[in-house]
């Protein structure tokens, strides 16, 4: 286990992303869908795909 206190999970996938071939041929982010009764906030996937680029 490492901590990361303070740090965004975007911020960890920006820094951990590239040690990781990823494959090209697949989507690079798949998120779940929200159950009935959530929200999603699309400002979190936005910093993910950002991250994952």
């Amino acid at each position: 286990m490492i901590r990361a206190d303070g740090l965004s999970v975007s911020d960890l996938l920006r820094a951990i992303i590239p040690l990781f071939e990823l494959d090209s041929y697949a989507p690079p982010l798949v998120m779940m869908a929200a159950v009935e009764g959530d929200t999603l906030d699309p400002s979190v996937e936005a910093r993910y795909r950002d991250a994952c680029h």
